[in-house]
């Protein structure tokens, strides 16, 4: 082997994803402002200009001065080799990612360039339905990668990988009869957990306000909230309510909730951005936070934190994920065979102003 690995820096790697797009010809005469690129590429407006400038050096595109820079030439398309090339699979674009997903992928692309491989990420909306066997199977073809790392996977993609001994790692959880690895969130302990502070600071009827999304780590957290709530020592009911990710959705299913005599008065969401939805009901309602009710967040965004209240939830550790996910799916590579290993990420705690001691004489019966 004459190849040695190269460790790709930040600059490198967006120099060559600009290079692409241009021989794409995603952008015609000009690209985007600096500004711009950096939002679309999740990376600061430094890393953009010192990329800018490698494209410049090329004469790829125009120095600017201050203006858009005009593509001079589109250079040749280029596709990394096959055994290089590690490929991302995503039923939705980077740019409507959250920040935690955004983070681990970083963390992954910048190990498995330490390894001398490359990252793509491939949004293929036909790989996520119900029978994507002939997608799948023709993007495997097109491609050819080393290894495949599987996020928001559906049953019917994991069984497809699984059954046709394909080298991937899940980034998430594993559904039932899939053999393959996984990396995730342990969403069945974190939200037994939370259901355990909920009952613990005096509540007794709970909701899981949840995304109907058929995902396992879903399906693992509605497991974990109602264990808890029938392991509870004391009468105690839990709902789940799953919602279509639409505000509209939330909010008319939060209203019907509420409306009933015993609606609850814990709530745990499963995103970020519902439990604000589901605090604006519930103040909608003449219902305090945390005085009548208490929402915890399962999943963590950096907003969270400039709530107010301040917002209850869990934080994972992004770095965490990325390594395992890669070391895992490095080690696959390198010996060819599948492991059948399983990894699961505990997050921390983060105690908000959304949870209180409820007073006994508060809790209607």
């Amino acid at each position: 082997m004459n190849e040695v690995p190269i460790r790709l820096t930040l600059v490198s790697q967006v120099t060559a994803m600009l290079r692409q797009s241009i021989a794409a010809g995603i952008w015609k005469e000009s690209l985007p402002s600096e500004m711009e690129l950096g939002q679309l590429l999740h990376v600061s407006r430094i890393t953009v200009r010192a990329a800018l400038a490698e494209l410049v050096a090329q004469k790829v595109v125009s120095s600017g001065r201050g203006q858009r820079r005009r593509i001079l030439r589109r250079p040749k398309k280029t596709i990394p080799a096959g055994p290089k090339r590690v490929v991302l699979l995503a039923p939705i674009p980077l740019r409507e990612m959250p920040r935690f997903e955004l983070f681990w992928i970083d963390e992954v692309r910048e190990h498995l360039a330490g390894a001398g491989f490359h990252l793509e990420v491939h949004k293929e909306a036909a790989c996520s339905g119900n029978t994507p066997g002939k997608a799948l199977e023709k993007l495997n073809q097109r491609l050819n990668p080393s290894g495949w790392i599987l996020l928001q996977s559906t049953r019917a993609a994991q069984q497809w990988f699984s059954k046709n001994g394909r080298l991937a790692v899940i980034a998430g959880s594993r559904h039932p009869g899939v053999n393959l690895p996984f990396v995730d969130v342990d969403y069945r302990a974190l939200c037994h957990h939370a259901a355990g502070r909920l009952l613990a600071s005096g509540h007794r009827r709970l909701a899981f306000i949840n995304l109907n999304s058929g995902l396992a780590g879903d399906l693992d957290s509605e497991q974990g909230f109602l264990e808890a709530a029938r392991q509870s020592k004391s009468p105690t009911s839990g709902i789940v309510l799953r919602h279509n990710r639409s505000p509209e959705d939330v909010i008319r299913r939060m209203n019907a909730l509420l409306g009933r005599p015993d609606a609850p008065t814990g709530f745990l969401v499963s995103k970020a951005y519902h439990a604000l939805t589901v605090m604006g009901c519930l103040r909608q309602r003449g219902l305090r936070v945390p005085e009548d009710c208490s929402i915890i967040s399962r999943d963590r965004e950096a907003y969270l934190e400039h709530t107010v209240p301040r917002m209850t939830h869990y934080a994972a550790d992004p770095e965490l994920l990325g390594r395992n996910l890669s070391r895992l799916l490095t080690q696959m590579i390198s010996s060819g065979i599948i492991l059948h290993r399983e990894c699961r990420i505990m997050p921390r705690f983060v105690a908000g102003g959304t949870l209180a001691e409820r007073h006994p004489a508060r809790l209607s019966t």
